[in-house]
């Protein structure tokens, strides 16, 4: 639900309520066209670089082999497409998680798929499901390629007002999306004694998490410092 900015722990009514998490939730209006939507959105360098993106990969590779799949069939081959593009690696789409009504896209580069996109159409709204590029094509920016023709066939197919990104953060979402929402996640629960104290350890435990994390981040940096000076304090003596 939209986030209100109350306190991670507070009593509303007869009811404890808790906020597990805050988020974004970023979408795009598709309204207008394509065109105009670059224009709002996006610089005239940013447009730019766009243009030369796909410019550069269709000159490397010949075309911009963009596929869709739409048919049960289809999604099936798509899923283990996507598979192969993220070897195996997590955001896999899941067979089981392929529904009618889903639509995917690959981009190819030399007959081997290198990007892909798992949408879902809802009504007027499409969500955004998962998305992948392959390690090596981040270089030919890929992603970026697929995203930018998707985005130009769903402006043009005009069923669809809204691109939902879906909860989460993220680059390509923060990038494409024209609007966002602050949202949080919030469980409503009985005031009783236990559950206060179970909400007040989940909230201590999440605390502690985020200040390890933390400090690990920054052993990694004073060991990195740590090693560079003793190399030079060797090099030195």
């Amino acid at each position: 639900m939209p986030d209100r900015g109350t306190r991670t722990l507070t009593l509303e009514g007869d009811r404890l309520q808790y906020v597990v998490a805050r988020e974004h939730w970023h979408y795009l209006a598709m309204a207008g066209s394509f065109e105009q939507y670059l224009a709002d959105r996006f610089s005239e360098k940013t447009r730019a670089s766009f243009e030369r993106d796909e410019g550069r990969f269709v000159e490397t590779f010949g075309r911009l082999d963009l596929r869709e799949y739409r048919s049960p069939e289809e999604l099936q081959r798509f899923a283990l497409i996507a598979a192969q593009v993220v070897d195996g690696r997590d955001r896999m789409p899941a067979l089981g998680a392929m529904q009618p009504g889903d639509d995917a896209f690959a981009l190819f580069a030399d007959g081997a798929p290198v990007a892909f996109l798992h949408l879902r159409s809802v009504g007027d709204t499409v969500q955004y499901h998962s998305a992948g590029e392959s390690e090596a094509f981040r270089q030919w920016s890929a992603g970026s390629v697929l995203h930018v023709a998707v985005l130009r066939r769903l402006f043009a197919d005009g069923r669809f007002r809204y691109l939902d990104f879906m909860p989460g953060d993220g680059e390509i979402k923060r990038q494409f999306a024209n609007g966002a929402l602050r949202c949080s996640d919030i469980l409503y629960l009985r005031p009783t004694l236990t559950n206060h104290l179970l909400l007040r350890l989940h909230a201590y435990l999440g605390r502690c998490t985020a200040w390890l994390d933390g400090q690990a981040g920054r052993a990694g940096v004073v060991g990195l410092l740590h090693r560079l000076f003793s190399r030079e304090a060797r090099q030195v003596g």
